[in-house]
């Protein structure tokens, strides 16, 4: 397949991304299968949990970048676990939730920094996420208040 490629040298296939929201694993492949010549990003959420590493496996297999929508938080310990575990996974972007802090953060990024090293592999975009689309002012001035 041949692609135009912008100013940037992106082509239109690797700046789309379909977000994966689906439950039946059988599913989530064929939408892959079918898609791959136009999508280079699928994104993962609640399918990873229920279908776990060997899922993001099949669908790198297909030759597709994996963004895995986890907006992980916890202590900054466990997320150098996971910014180890996300960077052999192979993973290329994974969401940390920015409210366990910068330290937090730091941790994950220095551990897939030195995986990727490790590996000799490119460490995944590990992208902050700050405030969730759910939620309005009457939610940060009541709830979280």
């Amino acid at each position: 397949m041949t692609t135009s490629s912008n100013s940037l040298g992106t082509s239109g296939r690797e700046r789309l991304c379909l977000a994966l929201d689906l439950t039946d694993r059988a599913e989530i492949i064929k939408a892959v299968e079918e898609l791959r010549d136009l999508i280079g990003w699928f994104k993962l959420n609640s399918a990873f949990t229920l279908h776990g590493p060997g899922l993001v496996r099949e669908i790198l297999d297909r030759d597709v970048k994996v963004f895995l929508d986890a907006k992980l938080h916890d202590i900054p310990n466990t997320l150098a676990g996971y910014g180890d575990a996300v960077t052999r996974l192979g993973v290329h972007l994974v969401t940390l939730h920015t409210g366990g802090g910068l330290e937090m953060m730091r941790a994950a990024v220095a551990a897939a920094d030195r995986t990727a090293a490790e590996l000799g592999v490119q460490r995944p975009k590990l992208v902050g996420v700050t405030l969730l689309t759910s939620v309005d002012r009457a939610t940060l001035n009541g709830d979280l208040n």
